[in-house]
């Protein structure tokens, strides 16, 4: 046996160890990371969408809409505390505030009319819970057309 190779035995096992510590961990959560971010980036692009239909569906009616996207948030899993929204160009409040109607006229939602809403939600960039996380910011804007030939309002 050759005395200069001696020292290098049982050295693999330990770079094996900081190998997986180093590389493979870091790039695991990376690779986890990418499903909660994308999931939150469609709801809030599907919540902004679904919101401006159900307010020109409902004929207006923006409080039952707040209802249903807190419905929408919590069947989710997101708090919707984490949650901002605009209505028609509105000021951005936080969807626990109760808004002032802005996209209904004196006469209701007339044919033709726009609604729009922009939704915003936080979105945790790794997956690991109860540790302080970095935050991205999701923002979606959807405009609906009350449509001019149902015989829906005025």
């Amino acid at each position: 046996m050759n005395v200069a190779h001696r020292g290098d035995r049982g050295v693999a096992p330990i770079e094996l160890a900081l190998g997986i510590l180093v590389i493979l961990v870091p790039l695991a959560l990376i690779a986890l990371s990418f499903g909660p971010t994308l999931e939150r980036r469609a709801f809030v692009r599907t919540a902004a969408a679904e919101m401006a239909r159900f307010i020109v569906v409902s004929e207006g009616d923006e409080s039952r809409a707040m209802v249903q996207l807190r419905q929408l948030a919590a069947n989710n899993g997101i708090d919707h505390g984490q949650l901002r929204i605009a209505l028609c160009g509105g000021e951005v409040t936080s969807v626990d505030e109760v808004l002032a109607s802005t996209c209904v006229g004196p006469d209701g939602l007339g044919r033709g009319s726009l609604v729009e809403v922009w939704l915003e939600a936080d979105v945790p960039v790794t997956p690991i819970p109860r540790i302080d996380r970095p935050i991205l910011r999701s923002s979606y804007r959807h405009v609906e057309m009350a449509d001019r030939y149902r015989s829906i309002g005025p």
